[in-house]
């Protein structure tokens, strides 16, 4: 079975990780599964959810593109100012990083087996 999704992201996270460069996940759900859009506690009786009579909802579910990138997604230099942070240096031990983790197809699955993803 192939490995994809979610447990194909945590398994290269934890590979690079690993190799010692940081590949956060960019956002864990889609902005309709956070609390604001759920809860729905606005200024004033439910505002702006509730405006001109309308009773707006965001069903997570209404947004599956927007969840597959989710799930499939991680932050490469993630650095604040990668003006100062993103040496060559580090650019290098990412491409080293990501070579290693790629070109070896059966570590990968082991890997993601050690993670209990696969």
């Amino acid at each position: 079975m192939p490995l994809r999704g979610v447990a194909f992201r945590d398994t290269v996270q934890a590979l690079l990780e690993a190799e010692g460069v940081d590949a956060p996940v960019w956002l864990g759900a889609p902005l309709p599964a956070h609390p604001i859009f759920q809860v729905r506690e606005g200024y004033g009786h439910g505002y702006p959810w509730t405006v001109a009579h309308k009773d707006l909802r965001y069903r997570v579910a209404d947004y599956p593109n927007a969840q597959h990138l989710c799930d499939n997604s991680l932050v490469i230099c993630s650095e604040l100012n990668p003006i100062y942070c993103q040496t060559a240096k580090l650019i290098d031990q990412y491409a080293d990083a990501i070579i290693k983790i790629f070109s070896n197809r059966d570590g990968l699955l082991a890997a993601a087996k050690k993670l209990g993803k696969h």
